[in-house]
């Protein structure tokens, strides 16, 4: 099996500021909020700024009794279909098993705790500079002593009317490109951070957390 080494390294960015939020009551409980901003210092205004933007949940699946299904219910209804990639024993099912080519073995032995990135956003000028897979892959080094794999949905934030109710520029940064255009480039740049299409996934994509290492 091939190991994917990853570098946290990013010459264009000062460093990367994490927030985790986990709650101690109820389901909420079985899972930790991730926020992490990469920062850049901006020479010539002499202050620190924002380039990017990264969010994500750690799941805490060993921990719980009920199925993944509930677990990611008390998150989002937006997360649900996720469900459909685990098994009753709340396992990664015969179709991600064979996308990752792992025996029943290896998945024995590896955790069922996954990582969940639900939003990547890097600034206009700061694209092209690897800036969202330093994001990632930090959250990853962080994640992956507890974690076995990771999941994410290619999702052009162009073209989520929440996104752009919130930033009107969201649409106008990616105007000339279709839904089926930006999916594709999201899956093609996505493949280069170490993730794989899930087959009839609608974008959705998983990688196998124990191929990486520093």
């Amino acid at each position: 099996m091939v190991k994917l080494i990853m570098k946290i390294n990013n010459k264009n960015i000062d460093h990367v500021d994490f927030k985790h939020i986990k709650s101690t009551v109820g389901e909420e409980a079985d899972y930790d909020e991730i926020f992490g901003k990469a920062i850049a210092y901006d020479d010539k205004n002499e202050k620190e700024i924002v380039v990017g933007n990264i969010e994500a949940y750690f799941l805490n699946v060993e921990d719980i009794t009920d199925s993944v299904h509930y677990l990611l219910d008390s998150i989002s209804s937006d997360h649900e279909s996720l469900a459909l990639y685990f098994d009753d024993q709340n396992k990664i099912n015969k179709k991600i098993r064979k996308l990752l080519k792992l025996s029943d073995e290896e998945v024995e032995m590896s955790s069922s705790n996954f990582l969940y990135f639900h939003k990547l956003r890097v600034s206009k000028k700061y694209r092209g500079l690897d800036i969202g897979k330093t994001l990632m892959h930090s959250t990853i080094h962080d994640y992956k002593r507890d974690s076995s794999f990771a999941f994410l949905k290619a999702a052009p934030l162009q073209f989520s009317k929440r996104e752009i109710e919130n930033d009107l520029s969201v649409k106008e940064d990616f105007k000339n490109r279709t839904k089926t255009q930006s999916i594709e480039k999201l899956i093609k740049l996505y493949e280069t951070y170490g993730f794989k299409e899930i087959p009839e996934g609608k974008g959705d994509m998983v990688a196998y957390l124990k191929d990486w290492f520093i």
